[in-house]
């Protein structure tokens, strides 16, 4: 037996570029006032699932901030094994202290288009879920943070059937850079 790779239909990768695109210029329209700042960051716990991501964050106020990620897994492994996703995270975040600095607390919805699957038992179905989350920034140089954190919430599974998913956990560990 072989195991071949096969890319995710490019449907779904024009769509996360189309969201990417829009996220981008959202963000680039934000550089009016001076004391705004904008970090660009990754997870690598996703990563290390083989699902390349990049996500945004802007500061809004003292302690407000707006957040934005997507994530893809554009690789089928064999015809036995299948988990592909795209997902997009907005995310607001209220830093105790000052965004990208220290505690935060959040809330996001997540959108994800999945196909899971093996020989026998397929999934394939859309999720839509909402997290309250919880995080702590390290910094680790002059624009350089460690994040890692954790969420809990409900979702639903909107394919054919709506299903009511009890429980959705997110955890990662992002990497980030922040812009001035």
């Amino acid at each position: 037996m072989t195991l071949g790779f096969q890319v995710m239909g490019i449907g779904r990768i024009k769509t996360l570029k189309y969201l990417m695109c829009v996220v981008m210029a959202i963000l680039l329209s934000s550089f009016c006032g001076k004391a705004q700042r904008v970090a660009v960051s990754t997870d690598v716990v996703q990563w290390a699932t083989v699902s390349p991501n990049l996500g945004f964050e802007v500061a809004l106020s003292q302690h407000h901030a707006f957040a934005f990620s997507a994530s893809t897994c554009p690789v089928k492994v064999s015809d036995r094994l299948s988990v592909t996703h795209l997902s997009v995270l907005p995310e607001y975040r209220y830093w105790f202290r000052m965004p990208f600095y220290g505690h935060y607390t959040g809330a996001n919805l997540i959108y994800s288009s999945y196909d899971i699957g093996g020989s026998r038992y397929v999934r394939t179905g859309n999720l839509i879920a909402a997290c309250a989350n919880y995080g702590y920034s390290f910094i680790i140089g002059r624009r350089w943070n460690i994040i890692p954190h954790a969420g809990l919430g409900i979702g639903v599974d909107v394919s054919d059937k709506t299903s009511f998913i009890p429980l959705v956990a997110k955890i990662g560990v992002n990497i980030q850079m922040v812009v001035k």
